[in-house]
């Protein structure tokens, strides 16, 4: 097994962004290098996550689609320190790796491997025997609580080794490397995929296990993700290669770093999670069937996510490398271009979702009133695009620097000034119901553009060292 994934990816440390050459002719071509991959493999990410969607939308069940989406929302919860430590972890490898110092590179890769399955312990232990609590805690229906516990803790029991992989990939970013992380989602995905369609509605001599069985398949395949990434890692089949030496020496300095770095992000991460369980609260209040069309919508509004956060990615690894090799005027030539990208492809999107928003709704085989709600949110949804892109791009290009605090500023402010009240005022108080979510949404994402672009102009994030 380990020769053959050796072969996958024998090409890849040649080709996948070992060696960034960086001036003014290349931006262009090292933006699209990094971005295409990282583009596709949350494409991927995302079209796992509407094809799962699609399955539950095909047992006609506003239960099961309910309680998929509230789980969903739990299981993201517990990515925060992950993702948190994915940060960290990319910035400090991208300056390494710009100032052509590898041993420190790989030193701090094996560190935040080391933490991340230390951190996949202590969340598991206390996610899977809490499952329904969690449930219960969102305020959804009893059958809700129910069949969302046996979800989250099948796919969190199963996804010990699968929860490091956000950092695993954002090593592999900080090299340069935003290819193999897309091959491994590739993969990831067609297995769960697969699995969820077999398991969920049972096929041949497999039972049907439902909402049960979308759980097994999600858990499993982000394990077998998890394994693959580790595995490439230490056998060099990526650009960085971490020796078993780098990730069992404890480095109380490196350790520092990485932990002062990933806080301001976790923080960020968990205000994120905890902002979005507030507001699902909030959607809950307003039915089981406005909670389903919300989730129809969500999934489908997730695809236009996926452009930004891929240029946010490279913005990232071009902001560190650039700083590493003391280029700051490329740093700031790289996330103008991104920008740009980002505000054209996602103004697309957005027409998109203004003018064929019903057949896009049709898709989850839904019942005619979700539908209904759905469309009329991805109509609303519309106006988003423009502000996302900006807040995506600025804030990759901070956390890129190494400045957390910033993002976590904003992020502050985005949900409990603006997304909560808003919300709850639209939707609750005046009684214009997901409606009044969606225009709480848009007037978010417009405030954190603002303050995120309020920050990257006041230029601190040049001056940070880690």
């Amino acid at each position: 097994m380990l020769r053959v994934l050796r072969w996958m990816w024998s090409g890849n440390q040649a080709s996948a962004g070992q060696n960034l050459v960086l001036s003014e002719e290349t931006l262009h071509g090292n933006l699209i290098r990094l971005a295409i991959p990282a583009v596709i493999e949350n494409v991927l990410m995302t079209a796992v996550y509407i094809a799962n969607t699609l399955i539950i939308g095909w047992l006609r069940d506003e239960t099961a689609l309910a309680a998929v989406s509230v789980a969903g929302v739990l299981a993201w919860a517990s990515d925060a320190v992950f993702m948190a430590l994915a940060i960290s972890a990319t910035a400090i490898v991208a300056r390494s790796w710009g100032a052509q110092d590898r041993e420190r590179a790989q030193a701090a890769g094996g560190q935040a491997v080391l933490l991340s399955y230390l951190g996949s312990i202590l969340v598991v232990a206390i996610l899977f025997p809490n499952a329904e609590w969690g449930m219960r805690l969102m305020g959804v229906a009893p059958d809700v609580v129910e069949a969302g516990g046996r979800y989250l803790r099948w796919t969190v029991g199963i996804s010990l080794l699968g929860f490091p992989l956000s950092v695993l990939s954002g090593i592999m970013r900080g090299a340069g490397d935003t290819r193999t992380p897309m091959n491994i989602t590739l993969i990831m995905n067609l297995l769960n995929i697969i699995g969820t369609y077999l398991l969920v509605f049972g096929v041949g001599p497999l039972p049907a296990y439902g909402v049960v069985g979308a759980g097994i398949a999600a858990g499993t395949s982000r394990a077998i993700g998890g394994t693959i990434a580790l595995l490439l890692l230490l056998l060099g089949g990526t650009p960085i290669r971490i020796p078993l030496r780098a990730i069992f020496r404890w480095d109380p300095g490196l350790v520092s770093t990485l932990i002062r770095v990933a806080t301001p992000a976790s923080g960020e991460y968990l205000v994120q999670r905890a902002g979005w369980a507030i507001f699902t609260r909030i959607i809950a209040l307003l039915g089981t069937t406005t909670l389903a069309a919300h989730q129809v919508a969500e999934s489908m509004e997730s695809l236009s996510f996926m452009p930004g956060f891929g240029l946010s990615i490279a913005t990232s690894t071009l902001v560190g490398q650039a700083l590493g090799a003391r280029h700051p005027h490329l740093a700031e030539r790289s996330v103008a271009i991104a920008a740009r990208y980002a505000l054209l492809i996602m103004s697309v999107v957005g027409m998109l979702f203004f003018f064929a928003n019903r057949p896009l709704a049709q898709l989850y085989g839904a019942t005619p009133k979700v539908v209904d709600l759905a469309a009329l949110a991805l109509r609303i949804g519309a106006f988003e695009q423009i502000g996302m892109a900006i807040y995506m791009v600025l804030g990759g290009a901070l956390r890129g620097a190494g400045d957390t605090r910033s993002p976590l500023q904003v992020s502050l402010a985005g949900i409990f000034l603006l997304r909560i009240p808003m919300v709850y005022v639209l939707a609750i108080t005046l009684g214009l119901g997901l409606a009044g979510v969606w225009a709480g949404t848009v007037i978010d994402w417009t405030g954190r553009a603002t303050l995120m672009a309020y920050f990257y102009r006041r230029g601190r994030w040049k001056t940070i060292d880690v």
